[in-house]
């Protein structure tokens, strides 16, 4: 991945927060497959993996591996799937062998994508592969984690090779230096590959909505979800909100699919970034708050929350993106691009035109 390994620095805490904040969706996870009955029978996970099945986005290949090989062993495969994401929950909050959690995680990612299909259009396990392969990457345990204690004894393949620069030299220190940062940098340009895949899922939300479902002139997709969630309990402010939306539905819908795409365009797209990042923000409160702050259904929102908050702060439209390349004619506010972020742009240039101008 040499060709990461370029562009504006940014502190490793950024990164830190995404990697605490997956191992907590793990473990929440956890909670809730324990909670459904895991450790004592493989039948939640044969209904689960039956109703996946019946959906005709499965691959071939994996839906016979389902069919032949996880369904008569259901109790097992349902026990290694609380442990293995136990163990990737833990090992990710900890920082402890981070790159070994973030291989097992996108290891769980990629099964549970192949499961429910790669051509589907829930975001949950698409998103959440790409910030465990971001994670994986950036290997951010040795900030907020126990990798910091192996640096030199642990092998870096483990670890990673964290960087150490002066505090000056790192982009987008200002909106978290009152944290004490480390000086342990990364690269902003794993930023920029998350940021492309939530707008990518958000574009995919947006245009489902808007083509697949016609949500504008069909309000029974958003009714029932709102009456799905409804059942499990919602605080009375909640439901007054949503009853409220409701009411006026011929308002509401056009601005929850202009929201999605927009937000969906501009993280895509780097442009405006910040911006793209308050939306989905906005959007992804909502949801949780319809759905209900604890519930287990909230964990996308509560990850992309952090990951939009993330790209937020540090301006990650910078790093392939448009705002990269308008960021003299554009507002700081909306772009991120601090000095310190200017001066790191202007100095490293990509490695090809580092040689073209050698």
């Amino acid at each position: 991945m040499r060709w990461l390994d370029w562009g504006p620095k940014i502190p490793m805490e950024y990164l830190a927060l995404i990697r605490i904040t997956l191992g907590l969706c793990f473990l929440t996870n956890v909670v809730n497959q324990i909670g459904q009955g895991y450790l004592t029978s493989g039948e939640p996970l044969t209904r689960y993996l039956e109703g996946l099945l019946r959906e005709p986005f499965t691959d071939p290949l994996y839906r016979s591996f389902l069919q032949g090989v996880v369904l008569p062993n259901a109790a097992l495969f349902a026990q290694l799937v609380v442990w293995g994401e136990l163990a990737v929950g833990v090992l990710l909050v900890l920082g402890l062998a981070t790159r070994l959690a973030a291989a097992g995680a996108v290891f769980l990612g990629l099964n549970y994508w192949l499961a429910v299909g790669i051509l589907s259009t829930p975001a949950l396990q698409r998103s959440f592969l790409m910030i465990d392969l971001v994670v994986l990457l950036a290997v951010p345990g040795v900030v907020w984690g126990l990798d910091r204690l192996l640096l030199g004894r642990a092998p870096a393949w483990l670890i990673g090779r964290p960087e150490q620069l002066p505090r000056e030299q790192l982009h987008a220190t200002g909106p978290i230096a009152w944290l004490g940062l480390s000086g342990f940098a990364t690269q902003l340009n794993y930023l920029a590959l998350l940021r492309m895949m939530i707008g990518f899922s958000w574009l995919v939300a947006g245009t489902t909505k808007l083509v697949f479902l016609n949500v504008l002139g069909d309000p029974r997709f958003i009714t029932s979800t709102f009456q799905r969630y409804a059942n499990q309990g919602r605080d009375m402010l909640a439901q007054g909100w949503l009853d409220f939306v409701l009411a006026n539905y011929s308002v509401f819908a056009p601005l929850i699919i202009l929201g999605e795409l927009t937000a969906g365009l501009l993280l895509f797209l780097g442009l405006f970034t910040r911006l793209g990042a308050a939306v989905g923000i906005w959007l992804n409160l909502n949801y949780m708050w319809m759905k209900g702050w604890l519930a287990n259904d909230a964990y996308l929102d509560r990850g992309w929350l952090v990951c939009q908050l993330v790209l937020f702060l540090a301006g990650a439209g910078l790093a392939a993106g448009l705002d990269g390349l308008l960021y003299k004619h554009l507002p700081r506010w909306l772009t991120g691009a601090s000095p310190a972020a200017i001066a790191a742009r202007e100095a490293m240039a990509p490695p090809r035109k580092r040689l073209a101008g050698a």
